[in-house]
């Protein structure tokens, strides 16, 4: 028999018509906002996202619609195992059912748009679930979709994908909270949302989404005594297994590329990496200038909702839920502050976890439980029409605005007055903190650049003439009233309610728009034409397999033969940028200035090209294309457009190409031709009259299997990145293929794992 807790409910309230109608009005609301995207005239096409994410959706899209999948792509890094990359969710199923029916354009923009309208979705059927008001429920979603949390620019489409489920998974643990012995169907159901969430593409925030919703799950089924740890704890294992089961070609194939990658050997100072500056929390009330202590990670929900939120933590009543909330948003803030955090650089040296970076993402979940929070506070205020905690509310809200406010003051006052020390205190700091420390890999002078940079933006973020900042107080001013005046109108009429609302929609869009959001991220699709067109018609008229090797800063480089993005115009390149490179492929090439880990390049080296000239050629390099006047003897300038040169290398080699292992023996009648390229596939036709060894000029990486008359044979390293195998004096068909075999295996159990798992929750 099933025994209940007194007051918890078993069921969440029924949905009504009002319910789907207060959804309606936040998605078009949201639609309204990104109505560019909604037309595919404007996409999220600036920073990661062109560089990463807008080119590998495009390989992925073109695999899945020829019943495939990109395991291997030849664009990058002289090939690379993009399905390992994870990002792009491969095995996702709703990327797999989008990219597959749609254009890759429409898939690309309506994608985002399903999982940030879904997030809110899933908000406000979590905050009914919970017992939360109506419209404080809308409110609530609003903020989760329009403030910091998804609108905050460092979340990226991975990351919103993954945690578009977060809600399900507190849904799941408010599911069983009522019950003693909830049962095995809860916690297949919770293992198959993190099985989802791991698929979905960002493995370090689903990490995050799975530790916060066990720490919820745990809290949730407290009341039934400590004893229930135990079943609990058997119970989350099982949620485990499902999720791995799910999940295991791509934790794999991922596990295998980071252990290959610069993650395997990462340090504190990379794991403290963009930390959560206590100043930023002034973003609360001046985002804007918040967004100058920390990278990206702000935390703004509008002046309307803080105040609503901080009803909610003051109010009387005596609701489990309200403890977690506010022990969530400690405990995020307090792995978030990272290097500001004595007690969590010493847990962090413990456990010698360093491959996660930007603590300041936990900040994410800071967010979320504030927004909850806020609907549950719009909710007491003006639809339950309850007094207690107003007046507490309002004082907190006061202190924490007065204390913005002066910390907006002290700044203004100490840069106007102040400035000439500040700047050598930082010049300082720069010089003996920053400047050769590991990871900052660029000169003094740039350091210098970079501070000149941020002392400006701070003296334009703290100008009264600012309009982000003139906003901003014309917000805290409004709020202020508003919260004044309801402290004095006990019965909080519909006119009060009516302006909560809309300032919490007002701030939240303005933020949107301005102060950080999505917004800065949108470009044209037509934007993003070459505007070198010459250069690029040479390029695509020359017929011959190559590569392209780039060279300059670049800031100076266009953007469509930068990393990565060369991939979206069907280039190959020796240039990667990923957090998972290979590590050998980095130490080798670094010094080119060609490869960034995420970090950012290693400025290339003084007459590197003429240090790199044979390896280049090697590696199948044809061109360089230089924001630099390059006079070299061994370049052949061939066009120069828009400050762009295109050089031809004379080293070039084919990539592939047969070595005689006796130079001597060499008669002249070696040959080899490539009858059939692709991504992870290349055949050809080899003869020669003595024994040496064929170079596939394509990285070398486990799966990769070579086969010379149709027999396999083993491969080796050349110029410790590339393939190559033995062949004896005759003419040989050869075979060179990427076949990860285990991962095959892993993806046909697990899909027959994510199908029963279905039909089992579906039967339950």
């Amino acid at each position: 028999m099933v025994r209940l807790i007194p007051g918890i409910k078993m069921r969440p309230p029924r949905i009504e018509i009002r319910d789907l109608i207060a959804l309606s009005a936040v998605s078009v609301m949201i639609l309204v906002l990104f109505w560019p995207v909604v037309t595919l005239k404007s996409a999220l096409l600036k920073g990661d996202y062109l560089s990463q994410f807008y080119p590998w959706l495009m390989v992925y899209s073109e695999s899945v619609k020829h019943f495939t999948l990109p395991f291997w792509t030849r664009y990058v890094q002289c090939g690379f195992p993009l399905f390992a990359e994870g990002q792009i969710g491969p095995l996702y199923p709703l990327n797999l059912v989008l990219y597959f029916l749609l254009p890759f354009k429409a898939a690309y923009n309506y994608s985002f748009l399903f999982h940030l309208l879904g997030a809110g979705a899933a908000m406000f059927f979590y905050m009914r679930t919970i017992g939360a008001a109506r419209y404080g429920s809308a409110i609530a979603a609003l903020i989760l979709c329009l403030g910091s949390t998804y609108a905050g620019a460092f979340i990226n489409i991975a990351n919103l994908q993954s945690l578009a489920y977060f809600p399900l998974t507190l849904m799941i643990a408010e599911r069983c909270a009522g019950r003693e012995k909830p049962g095995t169907k809860i916690y297949a159901a919770l293992g198959f949302v993190w099985g989802i969430q791991l698929l979905a593409g960002s493995f370090q925030m689903t990490a995050y989404s799975v530790l916060f919703g066990m720490l919820y799950f745990f809290a949730r089924r407290y009341p039934f005594g400590p004893g229930n740890a135990i079943r609990t704890a058997g119970g989350i294992i099982i949620s485990a297994a499902v999720a791995v089961s799910i999940s295991a070609p791509q934790l794999a194939a991922t596990a295998e590329l980071a252990g290959l990658s610069m993650r395997a050997s990462r340090t504190l100072d990379f794991a403290l990496w963009n930390s959560f500056s206590p100043l930023a929390a002034i973003a609360l009330v001046l985002p804007s200038l918040g967004g100058i202590f920390v990278k990206s990670n702000s935390v703004y929900m509008g002046m309307s909702g803080l105040f609503l939120a901080l009803v909610y933590f003051f109010s009387r009543e005596n609701d489990v839920r309200k403890r977690v909330f506010l022990g969530t948003v400690i405990a995020a803030l307090f792995f978030a502050l990272g290097k500001y955090n004595p007690l969590y650089v010493f847990l962090l040296k413990a456990v010698e976890l360093y491959s996660f970076r930007a603590p300041a993402r936990l900040m994410y979940f800071v967010s979320f439980f504030l927004a909850a929070a806020a609907g549950k506070g719009f909710g007491y205020l003006f639809e339950e029409r309850r007094n207690d905690g107003i007046k507490k509310a309002s004082m907190a809200f006061f202190l924490i605005t007065g204390i913005s406010l002066s910390v907006f003051a002290s700044l203004k006052v100490a840069f106007k007055f102040f400035m000439p020390e500040i700047r050598e205190t930082l010049q300082k700091y720069v010089e003996t903190g920053i400047y050769g420390k590991e990871f900052h890999r660029y000169s003094l002078d740039h350091y210098m650049a970079k501070l000149d940079l941020l002392m400006n933006e701070t003296v334009r973020a703290l100008s009264l003439a600012s309009p982000d900042i003139l906003y901003s107080l014309i917000s805290v001013a409004t709020a202020s009233i508003l919260v004044y005046v309801l402290q004095r109108e006990s019965s909080r009429k519909k006119f009060l309610v009516n302006c909560f609302a809309t300032l919490v929609i007002i701030d939240l869009v303005a933020a949107w728009s301005s102060f950080q959001g999505p917004f800065k991220n949108l470009a044209p699709y037509d934007s993003l034409a070459p505007r070198e067109e010459k250069i690029y018609d040479l390029l695509k008229a020359d017929q011959s397999l190559y590569r392209i090797a780039t060279f300059g800063p670049q800031k100076e480089l266009p953007e469509w033969i930068y990393f990565n993005t060369n991939t979206a115009w069907g280039i190959d390149s020796i240039g990667i940028y990923t957090p998972l490179m290979n590590r050998d492929y980095y130490l080798k090439m670094r010094d080119l200035g060609i490869v960034d880990d995420s970090i950012g390049t290693v400025p290339p080296i003084v007459k590197a090209l003429e240090i790199y000239r044979e390896l280049l050629g090697e590696l199948n390099v044809k061109y360089v294309l230089s924001s630099v006047n390059l006079d070299e003897a061994f370049l052949k300038e061939v066009a120069n457009e828009n400050g762009l040169h295109l050089y031809i290398l004379d080293t070039f080699l084919p990539r592939i190409r047969f070595e005689p292992l006796d130079l001597q023996g060499i008669k002249g009648n070696d040959r080899s031709v490539i009858t059939g390229y692709d991504s992870g596939r290349v055949e050809a036709t080899v003869s020669s009259g003595v024994e040496g060894k064929l170079i596939f000029a394509e990285k070398c990486y486990p799966g990769w299997v070579a086969f010379v008359d149709g027999k396999k044979v083993k491969i080796e390293k050349d110029q410790d990145i590339l393939q190559s195998i033995r062949l004896s004096p005759g003419e040989h068909r050869v075979i060179f293929k990427f076949d990860p075999v285990l991962i095959k295996i892993l993806m046909i159990i697990s899909v027959l794992i994510f199908f029963a798992c279905i039909v089992f929750l579906i039967r339950r």
